[in-house]
C-alpha cells in the first residue's frame, strides 16, 4: 500500500485521529471542571450546615442572656475565600499543580458551572477547546467583576445582559477560531456591546502606561512599553518604514567603535542581520542617538501610516454613548477597536481620506472610493480594509504586510476583482500554490442564503472561506470583524472532514510562482 491513494487514506485517517483527539482533549478538560464544581459544591453545603448549627447554638445563647444576635453575613467575604482555599488544597495534589494554580482552577470551574453553563456544556461535548473557553471566562471577569463600576462621580451596574450576548457570540464563532483570533472578534464586539464599559476601562487603563526592562537569558532583556493603542501602532510601523529606507546601513548599538563607527563594518564574515534585529537596532538608535541621517534620500519627518476605520455617524458625533451600537466602533488596523475621542483626533489631523462603505450590521467593507490613481493599489487597499488579517485558519499576520491571492486562479478564469481576492501571508500564500509532502491545500468562497430575511450581500458572502486540508479536513475562515451568521447554520462547528460534494477537488499546481 505505497501509491497515492493509500498514501491519501492513511493522511486522512491521521487527521481525522487528530480531530478527535483534539475533542477527547476538550471532553476531559469539560469532565474536569465538573469535577471541581461538584467539590465546592460539596464544601459548600457543608459550610452551609455547620453555618446553621452555629447561628442556632448562637440564638439559643443570646436568647437565654437577651442579648441581640450579631449580623451572621459579616465574615461572608472571608468564608469565600478560605471555601476556595479548602477546595483548592484537594484539587491541586489531584492534578498535580501549585496551590496558586488549583486556586484558579477552582475559580475557574465555580464561573463556567454558575455564570457560563452553556460553554461548559461546549466543552464537555468537545465541541471547543480549553482555550476558547478561557477567553470566554476572560471575558466575564475583565467585564463584570474587575472592570471599573465608577466615572464622574455616578455608579453605573455591570453590563450583564450585554455580556451575555458577547458570550453566545464567541460561543458560536469559538469553534472555528484560534484562542488569539477568539480575543480579536472579543475586542471588536465589547467596543459595540458595552462601550460605556469599554470606555470607563479605556480611562482607567491609560492612568498604567508605562516603561521597563525585563531581564532575559543570555545577556539580552525585553523593553516593554505600554502605551495607547494607535501609538504603539504607529511606532511599531514607523521601525518598519526606517527598516526599509536603511537596510544594513542601520548601526549596532552594541558594535560602535570610538568614531560611532561599527566594528563589523566591511567585515566579509558579518552575517546579515534578520528583520527583528534591524527594528531592535533602528529603535535602539533612535532612543540613544535620538537623531536620523543627514542624508538628501532620507526625508524628514518619516511618519508611520495609522489606519482607522471610522463609521461616518461617529465622526459627525451622533454616535456616542449607547448609540455606539448603532453605528459600530472606530476600528484600529493591526489592532482593533479604539475610544470614538481618539478617532476624532486621529481623523482631524489625516493628511488623506478615503471612504469605505460598510454594511450597518455585519460590518463588513461594502464599496470602496477609487480616488487612487493605481487602481490595483486601492483594490488591495479594499481587500486589506474587508479581511484585516491573513486569511488562512488560524493566522493572524496583518494583511497589509502580505500578498493578495486568487481564489479562483487567474488562470482558471478567475478574475481580479474584490470578490475573488484574498489577503494571504507569504508563508501561507506558498503553503496554498504548491504540492506538500502531505498533499495539497484547497479553498473555495462560501455564499449561503441570507439569514432568514435579516439581509446578506455579495460582499460579505464572499469573505467567507472554506479551505478543505490534505487531511481532508474543511476550516471556515471568516474576517474577524465580520459576525459569522452563515456558519451558525451550517451544524457541527468544528472541522469537519471533506471535500463535500460541492467542493471541488484541489486544483493542479499554477505555473507562476507566488504572489498570485
Amino acid at each position: 500500500m505505497t501509491g497515492p491513494g493509500a498514501r491519501r487514506e492513511v493522511v486522512r485517517a491521521a487527521a481525522a485521529q487528530l480531530v478527535d483527539a483534539a475533542a477527547a482533549e476538550a471532553r476531559a478538560v469539560g469532565a474536569q471542571m465538573r469535577s471541581i464544581h461538584r467539590l465546592w459544591l460539596a464544601a459548600q453545603a457543608a459550610r452551609t450546615a455547620a453555618r446553621f448549627e452555629t447561628m442556632a447554638q448562637a440564638d439559643a445563647e443570646m436568647s437565654a442572656r437577651g442579648f441581640v444576635r450579631p449580623d451572621p453575613l459579616g465574615p461572608l467575604a472571608e468564608a469565600e475565600h478560605q471555601l476556595v482555599v479548602d477546595v483548592a488544597a484537594e484539587v491541586g495534589p489531584a492534578l498535580r499543580v501549585p496551590a496558586g494554580t488549583a486556586r484558579r482552577r477552582v475559580e475557574d470551574a465555580v464561573l463556567l458551572a454558575e455564570m457560563l453553563p452553556e460553554v461548559l456544556t461546549a466543552l464537555e461535548d468537545g465541541r471547543i477547546g480549553a482555550a476558547q473557553a478561557m477567553v470566554m471566562v476572560e471575558q466575564w471577569r475583565e467585564l463584570i467583576e474587575q472592570a471599573p463600576t465608577w466615572t464622574a462621580g455616578s455608579c453605573a451596574s455591570p453590563p450583564v445582559d450585554a455580556v451575555c450576548r458577547l458570550i453566545t457570540e464567541l460561543l458560536e464563532r469559538a469553534p472555528h477560531a484560534t484562542a488569539a483570533q477568539l480575543r480579536a472578534v472579543a475586542r471588536a464586539r465589547r467596543a459595540v456591546l458595552v462601550a460605556d464599559a469599554e470606555e470607563r476601562s479605556r480611562c482607567s487603563a491609560r492612568k498604567n502606561r508605562t516603561v521597563w526592562v525585563e531581564p532575559a537569558p543570555d545577556g539580552t532583556a525585553f523593553l516593554h512599553a505600554l502605551l495607547d493603542a494607535h501609538v504603539a501602532v504607529a511606532v511599531h510601523g514607523r521601525l518598519e518604514d526606517l527598516v526599509a529606507l536603511l537596510g544594513e546601513d542601520v548601526p549596532a548599538p552594541d558594535d560602535l567603535g570610538p568614531a560611532g563607527r561599527s566594528l563589523s563594518e566591511g567585515s566579509e564574515d558579518a552575517d546579515p542581520r534578520s528583520a527583528g534585529e534591524l527594528r531592535a537596532d533602528v529603535l535602539a538608535d533612535l532612543l540613544l542617538d535620538g537623531v536620523l541621517p543627514d542624508e538628501p534620500r532620507f526625508p524628514r519627518g518619516v511618519r508611520a501610516r495609522v489606519t482607522v476605520t471610522v463609521p461616518l455617524a461617529l465622526l459627525a458625533g451622533e454616535g456616542v454613548g449607547a448609540d455606539t451600537a448603532a453605528c459600530g466602533a472606530p476600528m484600529l488596523s493591526g489592532f482593533g477597536p479604539i475610544s470614538t475621542e481618539v478617532a476624532r483626533r486621529l481623523a482631524a489631523g489625516a493628511g488623506a481620506w478615503h471612504r469605505v462603505l460598510t454594511h450597518p450590521v455585519s460590518g463588513v467593507v461594502l464599496d470602496h472610493d477609487r480616488t487612487v490613481y493605481a487602481v490595483p493599489r486601492d483594490l488591495r487597499r479594499l481587500v486589506e480594509l474587508r479581511d484585516g488579517t491573513c486569511r488562512f485558519p488560524g493566522c493572524r499576520r496583518r494583511a497589509e504586510t502580505g500578498d493578495l491571492d486568487h481564489t479562483v486562479a487567474w488562470a482558471d478564469g478567475g478574475p481580479t476583482a474584490e470578490h475573488n481576492l484574498a489577503a494571504l501571508c507569504r508563508h501561507h500564500h506558498r503553503v496554498k500554490h504548491r504540492d506538500g509532502h502531505l498533499g495539497r491545500w484547497s479553498v473555495r468562497r462560501v455564499a449561503p442564503e441570507p439569514d432568514g430575511g435579516a439581509g446578506g450581500t455579495p460582499a460579505e458572502h464572499a469573505a467567507v472561506l472554506e479551505w478543505t486540508s490534505p487531511g481532508g479536513l474543511v476550516h471556515r475562515s471568516v474576517p474577524e470583524h465580520v459576525r459569522d451568521r452563515s456558519a451558525a447554520a451550517d451544524g457541527p462547528r468544528h472541522p469537519t472532514l471533506g471535500p463535500s460534494a460541492e467542493c471541488p477537488p484541489p486544483s493542479p499546481p499554477a505555473d507562476d510562482p507566488p504572489p498570485f
